[in-house]
This record gives C-alpha cells, structure tokens and sequence, in this order.
C-alpha cells in the first residue's frame, strides 16, 4: 500500500517527549519530520529540561505544538497531557475518495530515539495486515552501534523482570526478524491504535518511569487485542536515561535490566503468559523499588 493510502485511511498524532535531551533532539526531530509517511499531528513536551531541549523541541515543531510540565514529570503522565493539548485534537480532514473510517493513532516517541524514514510507514503496514493488532512497536538498534539490536519485542522472566531475549552487544543479522505477537513493545516508536488507549487508560501515571510499557501492552493484550513487534520498522535509541547519560528525575530507584534470556527459569518473549486484567499492578508491585 502506498503512503498517500496509509495517509488517507490513518491519522497519525506524533507525541515526543524530552527532558535534557539537547545531544539528541535535532536527529530525533529530523527523523520525525522526514517520515515517507508524514504524520498529520505532532506534540513536543519538556518536563524541565536544564538544556536548551524546549527551545530546540519548539524551533522544530512550532511553538503551538509544544508545552511544558514539572521536572519531576514522568513519561506516562507527560503523554497523556500531550493527548490533551489542543495540537493532538485538530481536526483532520478525511480525504476525497478515503474507503470508510479513519482510524486514529499515537505514535510515541523518546528524545533520544532517531526512526528510520520509513519506520511509520512500515508500522502502519503492519497494522493494515493484521487488524486486531492495537499495539506495534519496531526492532530498536543502538544509536551509536547501529549494528547492535537492542530490542524485538519485550517479554519477563518469572521474577517478572524484563527481558528481551537479545545478547549485550549482539549484532543484527536478521536472526530476531519476522513480524510476530509479543507479550510488549517499548515506548521508544511504540504505534497505539488511540481507541485502545483511551479504553485501556494509556499508561499507568503512577510509574513514573521504566516498565509502564510493558503494563500498557499487559493491559491491553488483556483487553482482548493483539501486540506485535515489526521488525522491518526500526528505530535507533540512546537508552539516555536507562545507561546514566543524564539524570532521570522522574525515576526514582530502578532495577535492572535483563536483556539476555539463557538462563532456563526465564521464558521467551513468546512464552511470556498472558495477563488477567487485575494481574499487572499486582505483578509490578513485586518489580519496582
């Protein structure tokens, strides 16, 4: 399907959220404004950022599309306010001849994460051949290695830690590719049918950051729709936050990560159970400090 189709059929608001990311936001925006499948919307937020982040988020995206929140902001609580503000509820025009409905999506972004030209465009194709799927997310490499694979899809092991099945520093050679179902998919490109947000809740505000992902994606799995990961969309991520490179002052205490899965107590991505609808807030009581 061509990018004029995807265009007519999908409204796509793009939300980027930043917080003392100036190293990476002009790569980050120029991806997002370069898509071969142009988003129709875009909201910029800042959560107190010390750097010139506002500043830079505004010169790219224009100062109506961008606002700010508190320092202590985290991730979920930032994007559901973005959903709010009056750049992401514009009216978009559906386009002479478009078949049926439009559907609207979100697509989240991290400031310190650079999508390929396509990756939109190719999540979008995902969606269209498998219309229950709700929740699509691309194989994520490494911004600065961009041979390294970080992630293809997210699952946990039985200590409900996260895990990704993929080796620290294992070089992509297609051997995780292959669209398929997973238990998560990270925010950083995350694809989310808005419907299924608004019904599931979005992400829990109450964890401020880490793992509120792979709670959405329980969430909405429980719900009854489908989370893939498309591997031939990709996005390249700093992993800022995560790897010390600057202060996360929403995080608090975190644990971990668990990239690799050789050990036998811990399932794949694919094993990963599915959740009843109370089972995620339990499950994340036991995982976050």
């Amino acid at each position: 399907m061509s990018p004029n189709n995807l265009q007519a059929q999908h409204v796509v608001t793009a939300v980027i959220v930043a917080h003392d990311g100036a190293a990476w936001i002009p790569r980050a925006t120029e991806a997002l404004v370069h898509q071969t499948r142009p988003v129709q919307r875009v909201v910029g937020v800042d959560t107190g950022s010390r750097d010139r982040s506002g500043a830079m988020l505004t010169g790219a995206l224009g100062r109506a599309a961008v606002f700010g929140m508190d320092r202590d902001t985290g991730y979920g609580a930032a994007v559901h306010q973005a959903l709010r503000h009056r750049a992401a509820v514009t009216h978009v025009p559906s386009a002479a001849g478009a078949p049926g409905e439009q559907t609207e999506w979100v697509w989240l972004l991290h400031d310190d994460c650079e999508p390929e030209p396509d990756a939109l465009q190719r999540l979008l194709l995902g969606a269209q051949e498998v219309p229950a799927a709700a929740v699509l997310g691309p194989k994520v490499m490494d911004w600065s290695d961009r041979d390294v694979l970080l992630e293809a899809g997210i699952g946990t092991d039985r200590a409900g830690r996260r895990i990704t099945g993929i080796e620290p520093r294992e070089v992509d050679q297609g051997q995780h590719d292959g669209d398929r179902d997973v238990l998560a998919v990270g925010s950083a490109g995350m694809l989310v049918r808005r419907d299924v947000w608004d019904q599931v809740g979005g992400f829990d505000p109450g964890m401020l950051l880490y793992r509120e992902d792979i709670d959405f994606c329980w969430r909405v799995r429980a719900a009854g729709y489908r989370v893939r990961v498309i591997t031939n969309a990709v996005v390249y991520h700093a992993e800022a936050s995560a790897r010390n490179r600057r202060q996360a002052s929403a995080a608090g205490t975190r644990k971990t990560r668990v990239r690799s899965t050789s050990s036998a107590a811990a399932p794949t991505t694919s094993q990963a159970p599915m959740a009843t609808p109370s089972a995620p807030s339990a499950f994340f009581g036991l995982t976050r400090a």
